[in-house]
């Protein structure tokens, strides 16, 4: 065919160009990088040539491989296609139609005919590259839809994949609260990565050995409680943890926070952030708190303070090497006649109502609680001691009814007379009791623990009340002069007193004795140290410590205060018996007593102290009527108790949860139970 200048070749038909919202491809390219969708997103749903290919073809011509082929042809290699964009980048869907101008200007120049195929094949590879990024962007619409994708489906998923992601975060950030480091552990940057897993790992290790320490030895997270140096270190690293801990907390959530969230997520991760560094910070300063306080009351109630009669132990060894050391430890317990109305202190007094010993064997946990009458009198000092030479017949007046004589008075007198007597010690009268008391019954008096009136009081309140059982009507804030009382505490089993009713519990004494009162105390004492647990210390520290620090005066060292709360653990399941000294038993007169007999008498309760029988058990709720068992030497007077038995006719049945004067040995468990005055006499 004669070459005329045009061009021959068969044309195809126009088509119409792939339905490409190119506008919204190049959109995305304009958007600041913080709210592109990510490689991996965008990878997820990124077609490849052939499945845009695929895509077509139903509606191409058989030409339309000529398009494939430019497509999948290295992009060096690619030449201008019919239907592709030209060297201007635009998609308008025309093809490359040929006009016989066209041909003649590629029959009589094919130099420039060659540069225009150059540039076009140049243009081509990123053209293609456009149209197959274009194609990505519209693959995410639905294909069955038959809508092409908008800029507003674009901007649909990637606010719906921030919803998700901003979900996960806030998740996570509430799993890093209660296992710090774990959040971290899902960060995408590698060192904070690696700074969560070791943090969590660390979290677990000492979360699960101090659950294994707390489950095989409780005593443990006591025994923590009473070591000051352990106590301020605790002061000091629990605000360091809290901010720690907050500062992983907050790098957590923004870590994990995608960007580009709504003002409704920002205040939604603000106040969830601001909750959770609450509920981190605010234990441990409350925590703190009270570590203070127990260190600022052991420093005032055990101070180191010097005393001439304590014991030399050393206390840097284990709790274990200390009772091996001493099988036995005698502790003194004074309770003081102080109120605020009597100020008995302030004016250089110390009226000691209550007076007793607590032997306990350290081994078991046994022990005997010892009474001893406020009135009794010419009480007996060591022969090597100053005071022996200043009270050579006792602390006497030569009148044992005087109340000079008594041993009640011996604090006082002696901080007030003889204040020289014994050296180096910071409160010489309870060094003076101590030494007084030990030699009467024949023991070494180790320790002392003084607390008043108000410090009961106080003491019980902030435990919660104490339940006692009540055999006899008992008057509140009466006395034998004439005073009436202001109400009765009425007869129960399991009474639930407050502080001032459990004050007059162990005080009432216008419508029964002394003596009666000597029993109640000790059963009060002993529902104290049974209804104290763990749990009611720590949930009600603040008050008890409170109640504690003016009231209680003791020379316990703090190095033995681990040891002791070991052995306050025992005694809870341990036999605790009571001997008291009563008028008119055994012998026993108040204002002559015979210390020889008092001294027997302490050393076969003691030795009994670990029979089965006497095995401890709750004071509350109904129990065996007081069993009495009897000194070896002392012969039961007629009408008197036997264990178990029923009272004779004609004698009177105890009167309250203390026995009679015809008892002086008797398992408190047994002589605290509920047996009223109504069920004694059938």
């Amino acid at each position: 065919m004669a070459d005329d200048g045009f061009d021959r070749r068969p044309t195809r038909p126009r088509r119409a160009a792939p339905d490409l919202d190119v506008t919204d491809f190049y959109d995305e390219l304009r958007m600041p990088r913080r709210y592109r969708e990510s490689p991996e997103d965008s990878a997820a749903h990124r077609p490849s040539r052939a499945d845009y290919v695929a895509s077509h073809a139903q509606d191409q011509d058989p030409e339309f491989d000529e398009v494939t082929r430019a497509l999948n042809r290295p992009r060096s290699n690619r030449a201008p296609a019919h239907g592709m964009p030209g060297s201007h980048g635009r998609f308008d869907g025309s093809h490359d139609a040929r006009t016989p101008r066209d041909g003649r200007a590629q029959h009589h120049g094919s130099s420039s005919s060659g540069s225009r195929s150059r540039n076009r094949a140049g243009a081509t590879g990123t053209s293609a590259g456009r149209c197959r990024r274009a194609a990505a962007t519209s693959r995410s619409a639905t294909p069955s839809s038959g809508h092409a994708p908008t800029h507003a489906d674009a901007s649909w998923q990637r606010a719906h994949k921030r919803d998700v992601q901003f979900r996960r975060s806030i998740l996570w950030t509430l799993l890093a609260a209660i296992i710090p480091g774990l959040g971290l552990s899902r960060s995408s940057r590698p060192r904070r990565r690696a700074f969560g897993m070791t943090l969590t790992a660390v979290a677990l290790v000492a979360a699960f050995a101090a659950g294994i320490t707390l489950w095989v030895k409780p005593t443990n997270a006591a025994a923590i409680a009473v070591r000051p140096g352990m106590l301020l270190a605790i002061v000091w690293a629990l605000p360091i943890m809290a901010v720690v801990l907050t500062v992983v907390l907050i790098l957590t959530h923004l870590d994990l926070r995608p960007r580009g969230i709504t003002r409704a997520q920002r205040w939604i991760s603000s106040i969830v952030v601001a909750a959770l560094t609450l509920m981190i910070s605010g234990p441990m300063a409350v925590a703190s708190r009270y570590a203070y306080d127990d260190y600022a009351l052991l420093n005032r109630i055990f101070g180191d303070a010097p005393s001439a009669t304590r014991p030399d132990i050393d206390t840097h060894r284990s709790v274990k090497d200390i009772w091996a050391s001493k099988p036995r430890v005698n502790v003194l317990l004074v309770g003081a006649d102080d109120t605020k109305q009597r100020h008995y202190r302030d004016r250089g007094e110390m009226n000691t109502d209550t007076i007793m010993v607590a032997s306990i064997d350290t081994r078991t946990g046994n022990g005997t609680i010892i009474q001893i009458p406020r009135n009794t009198a010419a009480m007996p000092f060591p022969e090597n001691s100053k005071l022996h030479t200043i009270y050579p017949e006792g602390f006497t007046t030569g009148h044992g009814d005087d109340s000079k004589s008594f041993a009640n008075a011996i604090w006082s007198t002696v901080e007030a007379e003889h204040p020289d007597a014994i050296e180096n010690t910071k409160y010489p009268g309870a060094d003076a009791l101590k030494m007084a008391v030990g030699e009467g019954l024949g023991l070494s008096i180790d320790y002392f623990l003084m607390i008043d009136i108000d410090g009961l009081q106080k003491l019980i309140d902030s435990l919660g009340g104490v339940t006692v059982n009540i055999n006899q009507r008992l008057p509140i804030a009466g006395n034998s002069e004439g005073k009436p009382p202001t109400g009765y505490l009425e007869v129960g089993p399991e009474q639930h007193l407050n502080g001032y009713n459990a004050m007059w519990y162990a005080r009432s004494r216008s419508e029964s004795s002394d003596y009666d009162r000597m029993g109640r105390q000790s059963c009060l004492m002993k529902a104290v140290l049974d209804q104290t647990n763990p749990e009611t210390v720590l949930t009600r520290f603040e008050a008890i410590a409170d109640a504690s620090g003016d009231m209680v005066v003791s020379d316990i060292p703090q190095g033995m205060l681990p040891a002791f709360v070991d052995l306050a653990m025992r005694m809870q399941d341990a036999n605790l018996n009571r001997l008291l000294f009563v008028n008119g038993k055994n012998g026993f007169q108040p204002w002559d007593p015979n210390y020889p007999m008092m001294r027997e008498q302490v050393a076969e309760t003691i030795a009994r102290a670990s029979d089965s029988s006497n095995a401890n058990k709750p004071v509350t709720g109904k129990s065996a009527r007081p069993s009495a068992t009897k000194s070896k030497k002392a012969a039961p007077k007629q009408g008197s108790h036997a264990a178990g038995g029923k009272a004779a006719r004609g004698t009177s049945a105890p009167t309250s949860a203390s026995p009679t004067p015809k008892d002086t040995e008797s398992s408190l468990t047994d002589v605290c139970g509920f047996h009223p005055i109504d069920e004694q006499n059938r």
